[in-house]
């Protein structure tokens, strides 16, 4: 996963800067007609309707973690609850970040979108950064046991 947020990052990282010049050097006629291009997907045609904020910025940023589901599956510890609980805290404080990351006014252009794009992966790098500690944390405490039904457990849905 952070091999490719990172692979995303710097391929934006190297493409606004030059999209950033070419959009200033047209005049308001040409930026005009170059924002009414509709973005192209590799899994969709192309339609005239621009991307909705709500589908990179949408009330469920990041999936919840099942706790309740874990703590009857894994039946931790005190010291492997603790760590859970430190999860389920992170988690939480990950999907606020990447809440507050995202723009309540959406730019429309093409820049604008790039900007956002590029802040949007910044604040996915971040969630992980804060998340990826405390799992590593909770799973390296658990029984290979436990470790094998919490396997399953993420398989499962």
């Amino acid at each position: 996963m952070r091999n490719r947020l990172e692979a995303m990052l710097k391929a934006v990282t190297l493409v606004r800067p030059a999209l950033d010049r070419f959009y200033s050097s047209l005049s308001d006629e040409q930026k005009q007609r170059f924002n009414a291009v509709p973005e192209a997907t590799p899994s969709r045609r192309r339609t005239a309707r621009a991307p909705e904020q709500s589908q990179a910025c949408g009330a469920d940023v990041a999936a919840p973690v099942p706790i309740d589901r874990i703590r009857r599956v894994i039946d931790p510890s005190e010291a492997q609850a603790s760590a859970l609980d430190a999860l389920d805290e992170a988690t939480h404080r990950a999907a606020e970040e990447l809440k507050a990351s995202c723009q309540g006014d959406q730019n429309l252009t093409p820049p604008g979108r790039i900007a956002a794009m590029e802040q949007r992966l910044k604040a996915t790098l971040g969630a992980l950064d804060r998340v990826q500690p405390a799992l590593d944390r909770f799973y390296g405490s658990l029984s290979d046991e436990q470790k094998a039904r919490f396997n399953r457990l993420t398989r499962q849905g």
